[in-house]
């Protein structure tokens, strides 16, 4: 696989060739020419055609000064900033109110030029006002206050007369708007602080109301108070569970072991009892005692009989002291188990009451926050009816003026011939390469094909031409260049793929070369025998016809119908030397395929046939195999474990590219050496 990756990478490098283009360009100059000089004709008789449009400006100052020099900087809502101011100033203009007004004071009805292309259910009024603002344009003038206005007509003196008639016209209606609007806002103002005044008094009410009615003090100390009882209540109960836990442990201990005193003396609630611990050091010096009198006397002796009955009576002690312990143990469970029943009551009471001063707190913030939201918006407009007072009573000077009057255009601004023109060359030009690339594209069949081989990385060897056929071969039998059948074309493309074998040979022995095809009947036998013809003029060659349900070897070489080959061998019919027939002074040996087998996939996949190949590649220099059609991905694992490398050849006018490279895809799965792809009846 290793020269099909070079291969790969090579054609990958050169998928697009600039050379080729320039190549094709200079062939077609005059066709390019013709067509792209015919598209400029066209367009510039249409340019030509189009009507002037000229297009008149204006600039106008459209700035906020205060006469007193006060600032008013909480007048936030008569407008946010310059920009903003300015924004808004456009969006007035551009307003079909405003527009309106310029339309009747300069009787723009009455202009033909805005009553063209008039719909039928649309008024007058209303189609010279859509009209208008389609050709004005309003533009801010970067880092100013300066406003261009721009109006493009077909008559250069309505042009200018329109852009001078909107800014006297803007400043005196905004002028007579904005005192509306300071005297509309300050009784909207009034209005609404009163309601607000209503508001607040009612939050306030509402506070105080409910202050008394719960006698709320401090509600933040009384839920800090009722936290820190719930803690204690909590810690106690810990304690105690963790008491009870321990006592009923040693209880269940001691019931496992009644009886068993020394067992029980182990448990640590019997075992840390000081009495206990007592009676057992006495014990333990008692039975000292009566061991050392056992040493002298006998158990009848007084001494040893009183010694004996003091420890039975301490053992007696012990025992009465171990049921005592059981006895307080058990009264301390219950002591303890009723003083949980308690905490628990006591925990209830003190969740509620926190829950019930929570409630109290969330209620008595949510009409703190009513009366503070209430009192800060009362405070608010206030200050901006003080503002807007101030601002009626001193007025609000507008800095609006003209800064630049539009003069009547001499020239027109649409359309730019010249731009225009330049344009339609460059897109002309580009526009007729593209189309006899693209014409020529769909024309050559067979340039797709080499495209998508590029992409895939797989080269073409060679693309044999069209032959015609002579009267002698009018069938559907492959052609022969032995006997003269073939074109000189013909014959130097097979020895090119001759070429391209031997010198892929330096990568890989190829010395098995199988042909297949996509589909059947595109010439694979004509360029297996031609090949085998070619090699065989160089060294000791093989012609074997493994296309075993499609055979056509033998009817190629006019050999008889029931001519023996590989199959009649492998059926241990005849022996291998009567299959073999002799060509080209000998130098070709030709192995047809013999009789047609029920099954011949199954027959060329076994152990022995690769045998039987092996033995003949060490017989021959190169063995030239005509492989069946490539179908599933069964016949390329066939094909790949019978040969070196495989070429594909594929007819260009019965072969589509998707059964191609499907074709490809399948061999490459298959991990299969691809020498490349022959195109047969080629037209270049």
């Amino acid at each position: 696989m290793n020269s099909l990756s070079n291969d790969t990478s090579t054609y990958h490098e050169t998928s697009f060739d600039l050379g080729d283009l320039f190549a094709f360009i200079w062939l077609k100059k005059f066709r390019i020419v013709l067509l792209a000089a015919s598209i400029i004709v066209y367009a510039g008789f249409f340019v030509i055609q189009l009507p002037k449009v000229y297009i008149a400006h204006s600039t106008l100052l459209l700035s906020d000064s205060n006469a007193s020099g006060i600032q008013m900087p909480s007048m936030a809502f008569l407008g946010k900033g310059n920009n903003n101011k300015m924004d808004t100033y456009i969006e007035f203009i551009r307003s079909r109110q405003f527009v309106r007004i310029i339309v009747t004071q300069l009787n723009l009805q009455k202009e033909n030029e805005f009553l063209d292309e008039k719909p039928k259910n649309v008024d007058n009024i209303d189609h010279v006002i859509d009209y208008f603002l389609s050709h004005l344009t309003l533009s801010k003038v970067r880092n100013t206050d300066m406003l261009r206005l721009s109006f493009s007509s077909y008559r250069p003196k309505l042009a200018m007369e329109i852009v001078n008639a909107i800014g006297p016209a803007f400043f005196d209606f905004h002028a007579r708007l904005q005192q509306k609007k300071v005297q509309d806002k300050s009784t909207n103002l009034n209005t609404q602080l009163n309601d607000i005044g209503k508001r607040l008094t009612v939050a306030e009410n509402k506070l105080h109301d409910y202050q008394d009615k719960y006698n709320i003090v401090d509600v933040h100390i009384q839920i800090e108070m009722a936290k820190n009882e719930i803690g204690s209540l909590i810690k106690e109960k810990q304690f105690n569970d963790k008491l009870i836990s321990e006592e009923q442990g040693s209880i269940l201990q001691i019931k496992q072991n009644l009886g068993n005193e020394n067992v029980l003396l182990q448990i640590p609630w019997i075992m840390k009892s000081n009495l206990v611990q007592n009676i057992q050091n006495q014990l333990v010096l008692q039975s000292k005692i009566l061991a050392e009198l056992s040493k002298r006397y006998k158990n009848k002796h007084p001494r040893y009989i009183a010694a004996k009955s003091t420890l039975d009576s301490l053992k007696k002690d012990l025992s009465a002291m171990i049921k005592q312990l059981i006895n307080g143990l058990q009264q301390n469970i219950k002591r303890h188990i009723s003083r949980n029943i308690e905490l628990k009551k006591q925990l209830s009471i003190a969740k509620k009451s926190l829950n019930k001063l929570g409630k109290q707190e969330y209620q008595l913030a949510k009409f703190t926050r009513e009366v503070e939201a209430m009192q800060n918006v009362s405070e608010l407009f206030t200050s901006k009816l003080r503002e807007t007072e101030i601002l009626q009573d001193m007025g609000q000077v507008k800095e609006f003026t003209i800064v630049d009057i539009a003069a009547e255009p001499k020239f027109p601004a649409k359309p730019n011939v010249v731009l225009i023109m330049l344009m339609v060359s460059i897109v002309s030009v580009l526009f007729s390469i593209a189309f006899w690339l693209i014409l020529h594209f769909k024309s050559d069949k067979e340039t797709q094909y080499r495209h998508i081989l590029r992409m895939m990385g797989v080269p073409v060897l060679i693309s044999l031409p069209r032959v015609k056929r002579t009267f002698r071969n009018r069938s559907s039998l492959p052609l022969r260049s032995a006997k003269g059948e073939t074109s000189y074309a013909f014959s130097e493309a097979i020895r090119s793929l001759r070429t391209s074998i031997l010198i892929g040979q330096n990568q890989h022995k190829n010395k098995v070369v199988a042909i297949t095809s996509a589909n059947p009947g595109e010439g694979k036998a004509s360029l297996v025998i031609n090949l085998a013809e070619a090699c065989s003029n160089m060294e000791k060659t093989l012609l074997a016809d493994i296309d075993l349900s499609r055979p056509s070897i033998a009817r190629a070489f006019e050999l008889q119908e029931n001519a023996p080959g590989i199959t009649d061998y492998f059926d241990q019919k005849v022996k291998f030397s009567e299959c073999l027939h002799f060509e080209n002074m000998k130098r070709l040996t030709v192995l047809p395929s013999g009789s047609i087998p029920v099954d011949p996939l199954a027959m060329i996949s076994t152990q022995r046939f690769v045998d039987f190949l092996k033995k003949l590649k060490s017989i021959y220099e190169r063995l030239i195999l005509e492989a069946p059609p490539i179908r599933t991905i069964s016949d390329a694992l066939v094909v790949s474990r019978l040969v070196d490398a495989v070429i594909i050849i594929c007819d260009t006018e019965i072969t589509d590219i998707s059964t191609l490279s499907k074709t490809i895809q399948r061999l490459k799965e298959a991990d299969i050496q691809l020498l490349g792809v022959v195109f047969n009846r080629s037209k270049s």
